[in-house]
């Protein structure tokens, strides 16, 4: 008995839609890292911290973040302490941020 094939490939979404889904999610981004810039500036002027450094504080804080994701992604086998650890570093530069 012959087995059923299926020549019916899925079409792709057209090409229009992709490209403006695309840039919609560029342009929330960009805006998401506006707001999240702007917000983590004035809680380090509110902290005291010096005027003219208060542009690396977001920074730091993004790039923390950012650096400990992708030191959790290196670690996915290493043991579970070293995970912990990274998880909760990355846990608290989150809350931080927010």
């Amino acid at each position: 008995m012959p087995s059923p094939t299926s020549t019916a490939v899925p079409s792709p979404a057209p090409v229009p839609l992709t490209a403006a889904i695309r840039t919609g999610v560029a342009l929330l981004a960009v805006a998401a890292f506006a707001l999240s810039y702007d917000a983590l500036r004035q809680m380090a002027a509110a902290s005291h911290i010096h005027p003219a450094l208060t542009y690396a504080f977001p920074l730091v804080i993004d790039g923390f973040i950012a650096i400990g994701i992708g030191a959790l992604l290196v670690l996915r086998t290493a043991p579970l302490s070293a995970r912990l650890y990274v998880s909760a570093l990355v846990g608290v530069a989150t809350a931080t941020s927010i």
